[in-house]
């Protein structure tokens, strides 16, 4: 189970949890990037699946190199790519990106660089270098996006009385005029429940605990060691409602768009008049080492 997306819909296609596919890097840079990007699209394609947005995953610095290869080969083959970015991009990637008519994604979870890093990787970058990233991104002409996330209660407000956190993320979004973001809603588990609890305060704990039904005495079981959770855990439905369309207040008062990056790939696909060329399997069985679909 993994943290999940929520935005607009496209037109006549209802609501859109994309781009429907991730690509990233699953162990040491792939041998070949092209042949790894259609064998794993061909595979997908021989079930039916049209994959025309398709996202690389910028989770350090190591990405760099075959992420500029892949959105090329994306944009060759009549996808439209999208790049998430956890890391500000050097120049090359940045050219690449600029080049191919890219959509780019600044991955945010908070204004504080431990809770950033706890969320999205200790390879990640502080909130304010992505977003100067962002200005340079804009500025070389990309569309960008922020994505907001994973989002929690207690973590970035509190359901009913308001949402202080998130508010100050925006905050940072309009001084970076980054207009459009999508936001992701967290889930629990485990590791991320201990490593929370050395992060935040007293009172923020116990409001994550209530929104995924855990009682004081279960927290203080796992103090002491205990295993509360052998698996991801969602919020409380009514809960995750109050909480929900309280960032959604707080997005309209800022007058931020809620978008997601498939809507902003779809309009830039059709300016770029790209055309979907089919992937076929052929002889590219077993060359996808070093990438994986998410």
């Amino acid at each position: 189970m993994s943290d999940y997306a929520i935005g607009k819909g496209l037109a006549g296609l209802g609501p859109v949890r994309g781009p429907l596919v991730l690509v990233r890097r699953a162990s040491s840079l792939p041998r070949d990037v092209d042949l790894a990007l259609a064998t794993l699209l061909a595979e997908r394609e021989m079930t039916g699946l049209r994959d025309r947005f398709v996202t690389a995953a910028v989770r350090s610095r190591e990405d760099f190199d075959w992420v500029s290869r892949a959105v090329r080969w994306l944009s060759d083959h009549g996808r439209q790519p999208i790049a998430r970015l956890r890391v500000a991009p050097d120049a090359t990637l940045v050219r690449a990106l600029r080049d191919v008519g890219a959509i780019a994604v600044v991955e945010v979870a908070s204004t504080q660089s431990p809770i950033q890093r706890l969320f999205l990787g200790e390879n990640s970058a502080p909130m304010g270098e992505l977003l100067l990233s962002a200005q340079h991104l804009r500025a070389a002409g990309l569309p960008v996006v922020a994505r907001l996330g994973p989002l929690l209660p207690g973590v970035h407000g509190s359901c009913g009385r308001g949402s202080q956190a998130f508010r100050s993320l925006l905050s940072h979004l309009k001084v970076a005029d980054v207009r459009d973001v999508e936001i992701v809603f967290g889930h629990l588990d485990q590791e991320r429940l201990v490593a929370l609890e050395a992060a935040v305060n007293a009172d923020q704990m116990l409001e994550l605990a209530r929104a995924f039904g855990i009682s004081t005495g279960e927290l203080l079981a796992m103090g002491a060691g205990e295993v509360l959770l052998r698996g991801p855990r969602s919020m409380a439905p009514m809960i995750a409602s109050v909480f929900r369309m309280e960032l959604h207040a707080a997005i309209r008062r800022e007058q931020i768009a809620l978008r997601m990056a498939g809507e902003i790939a779809a309009r830039q696909s059709e300016n770029f008049g790209r055309e979907f060329a089919p992937v076929h399997r052929g002889i590219l069985n077993d060359l996808s080492d070093g990438v994986a679909i998410s």
